[in-house]
C-alpha cells in the first residue's frame, strides 16, 4: 500500500486481507483509498466517508461492530475497533 502517514499509521492497522485486496485495486482507486484513509485519519465522520456501522447477518463477513468507509459508491474499506486502535 502507498505509505501513509505517521499519524494514520500510529493510530490504524491494516490487515495483510486489506493489503492485498488493495494491490489489486486500479491504480486510481488505490489512490481515493489512500485519500480516504487520510481523511478519516484527520476526520473519521466526515461526510464524504459515509460511515455506517455494518449490519450483522449471516451473509456478512464482516466483524460484529464493524464499521464501513465509503472510497467510491463502488468500493468500501471495513474496519472494527480493538485496543483503542481502528484495524
Amino acid at each position: 500500500m502507498a505509505r501513509l502517514s505517521l499519524s494514520f499509521r500510529q493510530n490504524n492497522e491494516s490487515t495483510r486481507g486489506f493489503r492485498e485486496q488493495y494491490e489489486r485495486l486500479p491504480e486510481h482507486i488505490q489512490a481515493l483509498t489512500k485519500a480516504a484513509c487520510e481523511l478519516f485519519d484527520k476526520t473519521p465522520s466526515h461526510r464524504s466517508l459515509r460511515l455506517q456501522q455494518v449490519a450483522e447477518s449471516g451473509r456478512s463477513n464482516a466483524h460484529p461492530g464493524s464499521f464501513s468507509v465509503s472510497i467510491t459508491m463502488q468500493y468500501l474499506a471495513i474496519y472494527v475497533i480493538v485496543d483503542g486502535k481502528n484495524v
